[in-house]
């Protein structure tokens, strides 16, 4: 990866956890995980900055058996180890508020609990969650629309400076087919909203080299109307490559490059903010004085580490 992509000086890749929800077993358990990314952060020099994954579900039966919960592997994993943030794919079963409606009720009722604990600490530490925002992906049918804003709104009407990534920006494939009713126009709104809600636009089809120009151009005018009715967006859009998807697509090795330049010829305002500066507002890294800032320069200090993108 480093190697496809030289011009880009941090990854910020994301571990997930949907065994639960799939019936199935990852071979290589959540802490293990993290511990291996925490190699690679000292390999890397940084240049990995590693999102690590919370599954409410979980977490609700870790505390009833009485066993260390994916909270305590993320608190470790951010205060100790050099990672970022959080990782949550609410298409797994889940909403990001307001489970107590769903039912089996004995069911879902603690994952608000189980969520609200996260968004707590989180808010308290400035430590930043990317939720997979898009209707795809669900585990069973319908699940794909428990990502939407709606849940996502409740969810900041309590914990308002949560510092939220929405991925996808909702899907752009939604954005061309129904413009100002989509989903992305929904979180742009709630980016207007609240100081510390963001989006990413990871596997967008503009960074193919194969997409139609008529599709581009449609795209792009979107994307300037949301930015003219919430201009709070331009400052909170980020690239994002979702790169276990595009790596299965042909001209793959371009998705980067092409995502650029087409940012370039087409909203040329708001490309330095989507390939730099808003990701680095999202991850709290330009405040030297603020807690993700001083969590990862100890880090890295302890570790010999010399990061070039802090």
């Amino acid at each position: 990866m480093f190697n496809t992509f030289p011009e880009v000086g941090l990854f910020v890749p994301a571990i997930v956890d949907m065994d639960l929800w799939l019936s199935d077993h990852a071979e290589t358990s959540i802490p293990n995980q993290i511990r291996l990314y925490e190699k690679l952060i000292r390999i890397s020099q940084g240049r990995i900055m590693p999102l690590a994954p919370f599954d409410p579900w979980r977490q609700v039966k870790a505390e009833r058996a009485g066993t260390d919960t994916p909270l305590e592997w993320i608190q470790d994993a951010v205060l100790h180890r050099g990672f970022a943030g959080v990782k949550l794919y609410p298409t797994m079963g889940f909403r990001a508020e307001g489970n107590a409606e769903l039912r089996p009720r004995w069911f879902y009722r603690p994952l608000d609990s189980a969520l609200e604990e996260l968004y707590e600490w989180c808010q308290q530490e400035r430590v930043p969650i990317l939720a997979h925002a898009n209707a795809s992906w669900g585990s069973e049918r319908g699940f794909e629309e428990r990502a939407g804003p709606e849940y996502w709104r409740r969810a900041l009407e309590r914990f308002p400076e949560l510092r939220i990534s929405f991925g996808h920006f909702g899907g752009d494939n939604d954005l061309l087919s129904r413009g100002m009713d989509s989903r992305c126009w929904d979180f742009a709104n709630l980016m207007q909203e609240y100081p510390n809600a963001f989006a990413d636009i990871g596997f967008h089809d503009i960074g193919f080299p194969s997409t139609r120009e008529c599709d581009v151009e449609k795209y792009f005018a979107l994307m300037r109307e949301l930015a003219a009715q919430f201009p709070a967006a331009i400052d909170r859009i980020m690239y994002g490559s979702d790169w276990h998807m595009i790596v299965q697509t042909s001209g793959n090795d371009q998705y980067f490059t092409t995502t650029f330049e087409r940012f370039a010829s087409h909203w040329p305002e708001a490309q330095s903010g989507v390939f730099n500066a808003n990701a680095r507002r999202w991850l709290d890294l330009d405040d030297t004085q603020s807690t993700a800032r001083q969590r990862l320069d100890a880090f890295y200090s302890t570790r010999g580490i010399t990061p070039s993108c802090t």
